[in-house]
């Protein structure tokens, strides 16, 4: 501390002085709480190839059925492969 009276703190201002860094303490201690909690980027990747598989099934599921012709996409939705036990449903393909 220096030895010149006039830069020397007086208690009033030292007081002042400890409060205002216990605040900014406090306030880097929220931040730091903050920024533990975001994800790493193990766990955005997993995420991301999560998404990524899903959609890959889903997409290559629905090309499969869209793909397949009328009536085996109608047989795999209906009765076992009866189409003609349905009442009302006639379809001549």
């Amino acid at each position: 501390m220096p030895n010149d009276p006039e830069q020397r703190l007086t208690l009033r201002q030292a007081d002042q002085a400890r409060t205002d860094f216990a605040i900014i303490e406090d306030e880097l201690e929220a931040l730091l709480a903050r920024l533990a909690r975001m994800p790493t980027r193990g766990d955005l990747a997993r995420a991301a190839l999560g998404i990524i598989v899903c959609t890959a099934v889903v997409t290559t599921l629905l090309g499969w059925w869209l793909a397949a012709p009328l009536k085996t996409r109608f047989t795999f939705l209906f009765a076992g492969g009866q189409l003609g036990s349905i009442p009302g449903l006639a379809l001549e393909i």
